[in-house]
């Protein structure tokens, strides 16, 4: 991504305790997380896109300084065979942090057709913004520094506006919503379709809908007691209502498009070997999604009427937002996506795993790489169970 705006390197150590309780298991988990998305350097073109700079930032001056957050996450749930359930507050620390939870049901119609049902509200993370919110000081700074400048051009009331207007602060997204799936398989091939509608909600962030569903084959090309290999066809679909993926104020910061569609052929083998497990999978496919034209400020109308104002100054024609709104986009490519994991059962209760990752699905070029350490309180005996069941992020939207 951008330094500043759209890069994100984001490090979370979930430590995670799983307590039988009837049928199940209490799970509780800590995930300490940081969040660093560079800085913006200081090119008035880079600095128009980010907060209420183009209204009123200084002219060449990142006054946001470095784009990091931090804190500490903290969930509780239920989970059995058939019913998962939790809530959570995002990470303790963050400018806008929020109460996150979910609840899925999964269950068969038959001994072959299975299905399941899923409602949840989570963390929205495709970038620091709409993770954990940000703030942008340098409108009051602006007003203050040209003060009779904007004083004449824009009159009290606009200027009092921008002075008092202050800090600002967006962000922190959450999506809202269910989704729905059919599975069918017959222990050699199968298929399955889903759907889900999602609500998007932030701080100082336009709101937002999205539908998405998808579906696909595939078959068994090899499997015994140890080992499986399988191929498929997948497609994904994803219609949002409005194109908030930048960064000024009233945006929220994630890629939400209004036509996604995708199509590619998912590979994946998966097995053991002694006290070693191991899930190696990748996709290939090609990708299209098209955004709409989204204005500058979507929740402020004053800001997006200052834009036009404000240009015809001369102490802000270095900035340039071409005209008052992002221009409408739209793109077609190869998609591409590799994951690699694996455990060690080290002894009766000890297990070490780790995973990798990288892919280019959404408009995203994303690098993962994860290790964990595991213990069981009581022995683990027979044998070991593939693929690996590898510890994650709580901080996972439905959808995934």
């Amino acid at each position: 991504g951008e330094d500043g705006l759209s890069n994100l390197t984001d490090i979370e150590a979930p430590v995670q305790g799983r307590i039988a309780a009837g049928n199940g298991h209490i799970v509780v988990t800590a995930t300490p997380v940081t969040l660093d998305a560079g800085t913006a350097g200081n090119d008035p073109n880079t600095l128009a896109r980010f907060g209420a700079s183009v209204v009123g930032g200084l002219t060449g001056q990142n006054l946001s300084g470095d784009q990091t957050a931090s804190g500490v996450g903290l969930s509780v749930g239920y989970e059995t065979d058939s019913i998962k359930a939790d809530v959570g507050r995002t990470p303790f620390g963050f400018r806008e942090a929020n109460w996150v939870g979910g609840a899925e049901y999964n269950g068969g119609i038959t001994d072959k057709v299975s299905y399941s049902i899923a409602v949840a509200r989570r963390a929205v993370t495709d970038s620091l913004l709409s993770y954990a919110g940000t703030r942008d000081s340098s409108i009051s700074t602006y007003a203050q520094s040209n003060a009779a400048a904007l004083r004449a051009q824009l009159g009290d009331a606009t200027y009092q506006n921008l002075v008092n207007n202050g800090t600002l602060t967006w962000g922190g997204v959450t999506s809202n919503g269910g989704r729905a799936s059919l599975g069918w398989d017959d222990g050699m091939s199968g298929a399955y379709v889903n759907a889900s509608y999602e609500y998007f909600e932030g701080q100082n962030v336009q709101s937002n809908t999205a539908v998405k569903g998808g579906g696909g084959v595939y078959t068994r090309l090899f499997t015994d007691a140890n080992q499986t290999l399988t191929v498929g066809v997948n497609t994904t679909l994803m219609h949002y209502d409005k194109n908030l993926s930048y960064f000024t104020y009233g945006q929220g910061g994630y890629f939400s498009p209004q036509q996604y569609v995708i199509l590619n052929i998912p590979v994946e083998y998966k097995g053991r070997n002694g006290a070693f497990t191991y899930d190696v999978k990748g996709s290939i496919g090609v990708q299209h999604y098209r955004q709409d034209a989204s204005n500058y400020f979507p929740t402020n109308s004053g800001f997006q009427s200052a834009i036009a104002t404000l240009a015809a100054l001369p102490i802000t024609t270095p900035y340039s937002t071409n005209g008052v709104a992002y221009p409408a986009t739209s793109k077609t490519g190869v998609a591409y996506s590799f994951n690699a994991s694996a455990e060690y059962q080290l002894a009766p209760q000890l297990f070490v795993g780790g995973s990798a990752s990288l892919g280019n699905a959404y408009q995203y070029r994303e690098y993962m790489a994860a290790v964990y350490v595991r213990y069981s309180f009581t022995k683990q005996l027979g044998a070991v169970t593939y693929p690996p069941t590898t510890l994650t992020s709580p901080y996972l939207p439905v959808t995934n």
